[in-house]
Order: C-alpha cells, then structure tokens, then sequence
C-alpha cells in the first residue's frame, strides 16, 4: 500500500520539485482525503478481479461502472 501511495504521490499529477521516498511527503501533497480514498480504493479494486476470463471481464465492468 505505501508503495502505491508512493508511486502516485510521483506521478505527473502530484509530482513536484524532488521525488518523493517516504509517506509523510505524499500525505501532504495529494492530501488526506484522496490519500484515504486510494488507501480503500486499491484494495477493492483487488476484490474485482478472478481467475475466470468470463468472469473477470464482468467484474471489470462492474468497478468501472461503480467507480
């Protein structure tokens, strides 16, 4: 999860001067609120994924719909 933060914390979006490398910079600079959506988000998205072709195409459909 820090990982993730982090790497969004780099992403031309939030992106600023110097790299960020730990998780007090990005809490700061994206915020709490979107830092606590992507915290919930990541791990649900996770929930919307299986091992069938079938059945993976329609949860798929089902989290873009819902996000």
């Amino acid at each position: 999860m820090a990982a993730r933060i982090i790497k969004v914390a780099n992403s031309p979006l939030f992106r600023g001067v110097k790299e960020v490398d730990n998780l007090k910079i990005p809490i700061t600079r994206m915020g709490i609120p979107y830092t606590y959506n992507l915290a919930v988000g990541v791990p649900m998205e996770k929930l919307y994924q299986s091992t069938f072709e079938d059945v993976d195409r329609l949860m798929r459909v089902s989290w873009a719909h819902s996000t």
